[in-house]
């Protein structure tokens, strides 16, 4: 066997559409709502080319995750702790990044190029829900940035209309997967980064179409 970076590439493009069949319409996760929902269903139905480039950064940037993870499981953390509850026609899952049950604490790690002045909404919808579904009141959403190597850390307060928002958001998407209906476009500046755009009706957010 040839091992090129052709032949990894098309390993990468393989095991993503793998997992995209994998995922389940009865199962909607958090992180798939928190953010532009249209993106999500096409992310579900649709097989997506991602260049070399962004497969690298993501890599570099899930090593990161997963090294931090891994060292503070030794100081009694839980890593990817599985938390879920039903919503009538299908289960709302969510994996959170760092628990602490005895603090009573959540933290959301988001590895960037290039940290906020504050949360991004997607983020803060996502640590916002979690804290509700696990009970925890203490949640942070900590962001490193990976190219220049600096940490800031927010503290989320809990929003109980937030959290219903995200239900609704839940409800909506598992209709479109049901349908098979995207859902509405959610224009936003994030539009001109996003994956799908040239087949999103939403193609350049803030210029003329």
């Amino acid at each position: 066997m040839k091992i090129t970076s052709e032949w990894i590439y098309k390993q990468l493009l393989e095991a993503i559409e793998y997992r995209q069949r994998e995922l389940r319409i009865n199962v909607i996760h958090v992180s798939e709502v928190s953010q532009c929902l249209r993106k999500s269903y096409f992310n579900r139905t649709k097989s997506i080319i991602i260049s070399d480039i962004q497969i690298l950064l993501n890599s570099i940037g899930d090593a990161i995750h997963k090294m931090f993870q891994q060292y503070m499981t030794s100081k009694g953390w839980s890593a990817e702790f599985e938390i879920s509850m039903s919503l009538k026609d299908f289960q709302l899952v969510g994996h959170v990044d760092l628990y602490n049950p005895l603090e009573n604490v959540i933290i959301e790690i988001k590895t960037i190029n290039g940290i906020p002045n504050e949360p991004y909404t997607s983020h803060v919808l996502q640590a916002n829900t979690y804290g509700f579904m696990a009970r925890v009141k203490n949640i942070f959403i900590a962001y490193i940035d990976r190219a220049r190597g600096r940490i800031k850390v927010f503290k989320i307060n809990r929003d109980k209309q937030m959290f219903k928002e995200v239900m609704r958001r839940a409800k909506l998407l598992h209709k479109s997967l049901k349908s098979k209906q995207p859902p509405s476009p959610e224009p936003s500046p994030l539009c001109n980064l996003c994956p799908w755009r040239s087949i999103c009706k939403v193609i350049n957010y803030g210029k003329k179409q």
